[in-house]
């Protein structure tokens, strides 16, 4: 009788185990998603096989229902290790959903001044992440679907290294 109880005694030590790690899981799960209150909206699209066609855009629909809260409006890129500048030149048209609409060229910095990567990723990734502002504190002159169309301003015909683009809207 004494083996039944130990064994009882080691099944239950195992399921309190079992129960901490997934109330940890749960947790870490709730934690990390309240640690995003600033993002009212996101999307990223995927360029193929990394290579980026000079005539190709990525277009996202934004959907806009407050014109009275100011607004930041990021860019996440992702790029490989292969990706050949240091810097990348966007052209950006925001057309709004009244027809109005406006055509941006920014240029954004991908390395720091040692010719270390910016943003996550780097010697053991072969990918980077960097979060860039694009528009900072704006507001929407109207409600509705805002499309964004973005195409790179590099040189190259097919520009190698960019992995996806991602749009962000915060508060």
């Amino acid at each position: 009788m004494l083996n039944i109880v130990r064994k009882t005694q080691k099944i239950t030590e195992s399921k309190r185990g079992g129960a901490r790690l997934i109330l940890a899981v749960a947790l870490a799960m709730l934690a990390s998603s309240c640690s995003d209150e600033a993002r009212v909206w996101e999307q990223s699209q995927t360029v193929n096989n990394c290579e980026w066609r000079v005539d190709e855009a990525l277009i996202f629909t934004m959907p806009v229902n407050d014109t009275l809260t100011w607004f930041d409006l990021l860019f996440d890129l992702r790029s490989r290790d292969d990706y050949p500048y240091s810097n990348l030149y966007l052209f950006v048209t925001t057309e709004a959903p009244n027809g109005a609409f406006s055509v941006d060229t920014v240029q954004y910095e991908l390395f720091d001044e040692s010719g270390g990567r910016k943003g996550g990723g780097g010697s053991i990734s072969r990918f980077a992440e960097i979060r860039v502002p694009f528009r900072t504190k704006i507001r929407f002159p109207v409600k509705g679907n805002y499309m964004v169309k973005i195409k790179h301003g590099m040189r190259d015909d097919l520009l190698k290294g960019v992995a996806s683009l991602g749009l962000r809207l915060e508060k």
